[in-house]
């Protein structure tokens, strides 16, 4: 059975359909835990940092991430079930992987991530190279949820 899962969520259809499957999965575990997470950009150009302050980066990227969270939460506080929000900055990719490695040095380790193959990005093609790119990290079994048309 598994207990803690992170879900990686965008605001898509997609990841909304990947946090649905992993309240599922979690239902009637001992501990369950949802860690759903969203990467923002870092935004470190050397064009950013002339035009703007590390803080007005930071609050932007705290307003998209909040934006890209808003129906996670809303689905997230009708269930049961503990859950965290965490605003993760960089490639997603290696955030999500850096994630879950980081939980294996703890007692609570993240036993599996569920996705979406596909989300709302800077780029839309790209974020399907996310999900495979998790995957080959191998660093815990990986749910993949299609995208429905």
């Amino acid at each position: 059975m598994l207990d803690k899962v992170l879900v990686a969520v965008d605001g898509s259809k997609n990841s909304i359909e990947a946090l649905r499957w992993a309240i599922k999965m979690v239902s009637g575990a001992d501990k369950p835990e949802i860690v759903a997470v969203n990467a923002q950009p870092s935004f470190q150009t050397v064009h950013s940092k002339r035009l703007f302050s590390q803080n007005d980066l930071r609050e932007y990227q705290e307003l998209l991430f909040e934006e890209s969270v808003a129906e996670a939460k809303k689905i997230l506080d009708t269930h049961d079930i503990p859950y965290t929000l965490e605003l993760l900055v960089g490639d997603p990719k290696q955030c999500i992987v850096d994630r879950v490695l980081e939980s294996h040095k703890t007692d609570s380790p993240i036993d599996m991530i569920i996705m979406g193959s596909r989300g709302l990005g800077p780029i839309r093609s790209v974020l399907g190279g996310v999900s495979y790119g998790v995957i080959q990290a191998g660093i815990c079994p990986v749910t993949i949820i299609p995208q429905k048309d």
